[in-house]
């Protein structure tokens, strides 16, 4: 596509425009065709730091992984995997974006098809220890809590339609923090991860 080809060359006229035809109502092969674009973009630094300050195109992205076409949502799940393994961009998508809390629902839903790249991106989001803290705190605060993360990893089959091989790197990134790791170590309110784990 020409986009792809400019990639380098994008202004700030082009990013807008590239905005527009991120929307739930733009037509499927065009929306197609810029989802396509913002995912080649973020297989380079450049591209990743190009959309990192782009707040409108995350945010698109973020709203874009609820689109009736599977390849669209698809294609705006593989690039915000890309784009939190980049830690400049992490305050961003969890203060901004506020990606974690908008995801974390997704994850606890038994039939969800996008799982396994939400778990990459916690687990890309939480190897930093202060973006970490603030996904630790999402799930906390925003979410069921992390009792129910470990009741997911504890439990064969809870989501059949994915693998969510990423749940244990998530799970042992949040045990960087002290009071995670104080809870998954309580065998009293944990005990059924200590006994599936061993």
């Amino acid at each position: 596509s020409e986009w792809l080809d400019t990639v380098a060359m994008l202004n700030e006229e082009q990013m807008q425009e590239l905005l527009g035809f991120l929307t739930l109502d733009t037509r499927l092969d065009v929306k197609g065709q810029a989802t396509e674009c913002v995912l080649g973009l973020t297989g380079s630094n450049d591209g990743r730091s190009l959309l990192g300050r782009s707040v409108g195109i995350l945010q698109a992205l973020l709203m874009l992984t609820k689109d009736p076409s599977r390849a669209v949502a698809k294609d705006c799940y593989f690039a915000l995997v890309n784009l939190s393994a980049d830690k400049t961009i992490h305050q961003t998508l969890i203060q901004d974006v506020r990606l974690v809390s908008t995801l974390l629902p997704n994850l606890f839903d038994p039939g969800y098809d996008f799982s396994d790249q939400i778990c990459s991106i916690l687990s890309n989001l939480t190897r930093e220890k202060r973006t970490c803290a603030d996904v630790f705190h999402a799930i906390q605060n925003e979410g069921p809590g992390l009792a129910k993360i470990v009741d997911i990893f504890c439990t064969d089959s809870y989501n059949e339609n994915v693998e969510l091989n990423y749940l244990g790197p998530l799970l042992s990134n949040l045990t960087q923090l002290p009071e995670a790791r104080q809870f998954i170590l309580d065998k009293d309110r944990s005990g059924s991860f200590f006994i599936t784990a061993n």
